[in-house]
């Protein structure tokens, strides 16, 4: 809530007065709405069920069927649950939720507290569903390993931006395949030759063979020893563990 507030009062005193405030379930609760008309500013919130228990989870959650929706109004609020995918909880002081408002093509109904919320959804909300749309996804692996695939998306995602701000007719979808076919045919493998003359690439790698044969890296280094492994590309037997020194340059 303090994030929220002090978000706020910035914003009012080195800019202008905002109409109204969105803010999604990590911030939304009935304590901060009551703050927000305190200072009779308007708000809609995105409300977890404990926010408060005794108006979402105890109240507004019974009874409630997938695609309905339980609301409640007083002077100053009006506050809704949804059922969605899950159970969407909003409060407001602008409108009464439960009125029913057209989607933009006129093909579905909805509650107008659902509406303008997804009316009203902000770059950070769109651009956190767009992360997990059609790249790599990365969970359960630390977080100096998803660093990287997290930054490409954030890439991708703000290469799109560019595009539609530049008028360029393309979807989040298109943009990431025209990325794609665009590093695909402008990359090349090295070309500089390595030890015994071997080309560098990504093709060269160990594969596993049927039999033994001396490790040539090891029999240059004046030992004999036998791998069941070759390097694909060279045709040459390799302990995996000589297999990088074998192909850096001398």
């Amino acid at each position: 809530m303090n994030i929220v507030l002090d978000f706020i009062s910035n914003a009012i005193r080195q800019q202008h007065k905002p109409h109204f405030v969105v803010a999604d379930s990590y911030y939304g609760s009935l304590k901060l709405a009551e703050k927000l008309h305190e200072m009779k500013l308007g708000c809609l919130f995105s409300c977890k069920s404990d926010r408060p228990a005794n108006l979402f989870s105890k109240l507004l959650h019974d009874d409630l069927k997938k695609g309905d929706f339980n609301y409640t109004n007083n002077k100053q609020f009006s506050a809704m649950t949804y059922f969605d995918k899950a159970k969407v909880n909003l409060i407001t002081n602008l409108f009464l939720t439960n009125k029913i408002a057209q989607n933009s093509t006129g093909s579905k109904s909805m509650p107008l507290g659902l509406y303008w919320y997804r009316r009203w959804l902000g770059g950070v909300d769109h651009f956190d569903r767009w992360l997990h749309l059609y790249l790599q996804q990365h969970r359960n692996i630390k977080w100096t390993q998803a660093l990287l695939p997290a930054l490409l998306k954030i890439a991708v995602g703000n290469t799109n931006i560019i595009a539609n701000n530049f008028e360029f007719d393309t979807t989040l979808k298109g943009t990431t395949i025209e990325i794609i076919k665009h590093l695909a045919k402008n990359t090349t493998f090295r070309k500089e030759k390595g030890a015994n003359g071997v080309k560098r690439g990504f093709e060269h790698f160990p594969q596993l063979i049927d039999g033994k044969k001396l490790c040539v890296s090891c029999l240059k280094n004046g030992s004999k020893s036998s791998t069941t492994y070759i390097c694909k590309v060279c045709q040459v037997s390799l302990h995996p563990k000589c297999f990088e020194s074998y192909h850096i340059d001398e």
